[in-house]
């Protein structure tokens, strides 16, 4: 990592699998609200998290750092 990026190159097994972890909890842990909410029938929360949680996490990772199509406006 000496040029300042890390790739799955210079990654060993155990490295790639804890850096998936944060990323299968996440959607494991939407699919758990989803089969929860299908199961108890409130189609409400269902489309809730099937399509607003996606959007506002793309939001977060993308347009709120900063590295999204708005990039040259200044705050």
């Amino acid at each position: 990592m000496a040029d300042g990026g890390l790739t799955g190159d210079e990654m060993h097994v155990a490295e790639r699998i804890f850096s998936a972890m944060p990323a299968a909890s996440l959607f494991a842990t939407l699919g758990l609200g989803l089969w929860r909410a299908h199961k108890a029938g409130s189609w409400l929360w269902f489309f809730l998290q099937l399509f607003a949680f996606p959007s506002t996490y793309i939001y977060t990772l993308f347009i709120n750092r900063g590295e999204g199509p708005n990039i040259s406006l200044k705050r």
